[in-house]
C-alpha cells in the first residue's frame, strides 16, 4: 500500500493535464473544499472486488457525505479546484495620458488617400521627340506649363487651356536641345544644345535672358586686353 503522496502523485499522472494558455494558476481559495480533499487524500482505496455488497453503517455514512459534498444544487459534481483565467493587465500610461492620446488621436487631421488614376485622361502626341535616354527632353514648370523639346525646337503646352506655343528653334540644323529644365519660380526655362551652347528664356516675353556663348566671349576679351 503507498502512502498518500504516492497515490496522489499517481492519480495526477493519469488524469488529462489541464492545458491554459496563462504561465501559472492562482487557485481561488473561496472556491475549494479543502476539508473534502484532506478526507479523499488519506482514504485508504479499496478495489472493486474487495467492496462488500453490505455497507456498514460507517461507510454507507460516508457515501452519502460524499455525494452531498461532491454534487452541487443541480445534482452535477463540480470541481473542487477552480482556477481563474488570467487577470487583464494594467496599463503604464496613466489615465491623464492616456486620455491626451485619445484627444491628440480625434484632433488630428486624417489625410485623404490619394487616388492614382489607372487610365490617362489625355494622351499628348510628340511627334519628333528623339529616343535617347540620355537627353532630358521634357519637363513641367511650377505654372503647369510642359516644356517639351522636338527636334531642334522647343514648345511650350499650357496643361489649363490647352494653348501650344513655339518658345524657340535651333538656327544650326545640326543644333539641337538636349536637355531643358524650369527654374523654381516657373518663370525662366534653361536650355541646354548639343553644341554645349546654354540659354535662359523669359516664357511670358518669349525673349532670350542670357547665354554662355557671350559670357565666354567677354571672358577671352578681358583676357587678351590684359595680355
Amino acid at each position: 500500500m503507498g502512502s498518500p503522496l504516492t497515490r496522489l502523485q499517481e492519480s495526477s499522472r493519469s488524469s488529462s493535464r489541464f492545458v491554459d494558455p496563462g504561465d501559472r494558476f492562482i487557485p481561488t481559495r473561496s472556491l475549494m473544499n479543502l476539508e473534502l480533499a484532506q478526507s479523499l487524500l488519506w482514504e485508504r482505496p479499496q478495489k472493486k472486488d474487495d467492496r462488500p455488497a453490505i455497507l456498514t453503517p460507517r461507510d454507507e455514512y460516508r457515501r452519502k457525505v460524499r455525494e452531498q459534498l461532491t454534487l452541487d444544487l443541480e445534482g452535477k459534481p463540480f470541481r473542487m479546484l477552480a482556477f481563474r483565467g488570467i487577470p487583464r493587465r494594467c496599463k503604464n500610461v496613466l489615465p491623464v495620458e492616456e486620455m491626451m492620446q485619445e484627444e491628440w488621436e480625434r484632433s488630428r487631421p486624417l489625410n485623404p488617400f490619394r487616388r492614382i488614376p489607372t487610365t490617362p485622361d489625355r494622351i499628348l502626341e510628340a511627334q519628333g521627340l528623339m529616343d535617347d535616354d540620355y537627353l532630358n527632353l521634357l519637363d513641367w514648370g511650377k505654372s503647369n506649363i510642359l516644356a517639351v523639346a522636338l527636334g531642334p525646337s522647343i514648345y511650350l503646352w499650357n496643361a489649363e487651356n490647352g494653348d501650344v506655343k513655339l518658345l524657340l528653334e535651333a538656327n544650326d540644323e545640326e543644333d539641337h536641345p538636349t536637355s531643358i529644365a524650369w527654374s523654381g519660380d516657373g518663370k525662366t526655362l534653361a536650355a541646354g544644345f548639343a553644341s554645349s551652347r546654354i540659354e535662359l528664356w523669359d516664357v511670358a516675353s518669349s525673349r532670350q535672358v542670357w547665354n554662355n556663348v557671350n559670357v565666354n566671349l567677354c571672358q577671352f576679351c578681358m583676357s587678351a586686353r590684359n595680355t
